[in-house]
């Protein structure tokens, strides 16, 4: 999801500790606010797809991206893409240009009347 800038986790009793490409290392709590989130959806999806030959459960997922920039987002739905076949996803986004990520008969679009 990160386009390979993080190569490594690390659990330790307090936090997560991940490494960088060129072997710095930093606690979550350094990473921008954009970069945990990425760490989380990641193990999130990591988990999903251990677990799904053990348990079914639906991924839902409320415009959890925003803070990504367009090709995290392109990266996050890829491993989508991936997991979808073992496992149901519904996604909501306010965010249109999310849709053209997928294909358009797996996209419902709500709207309201207005009278």
């Amino acid at each position: 999801m990160t386009d390979g800038r993080y190569t490594k986790l690390a659990f330790t009793d307090d936090t997560i500790e991940v490494t960088r490409s060129d072997s710095l290392e930093f606690d979550v709590g350094e990473l921008s606010r954009g970069t945990a989130e990425q760490l989380y959806v990641a193990l999130r999806f990591a988990f999903t797809q251990v677990m799904a030959a053990e348990i079914q459960m639906p991924v839902i997922i409320d415009d959890s991206f925003v803070n990504f920039d367009r090709d995290r987002i392109q990266n996050a739905f890829k491993l989508l893409h991936d997991l979808e076949d073992t496992t149901q996803i519904l996604y909501f986004t306010a965010d249109r240009t999310n849709t053209q990520l997928v294909a358009d008969d797996h996209c419902l679009t709500l709207t309201r009347e207005v009278q």
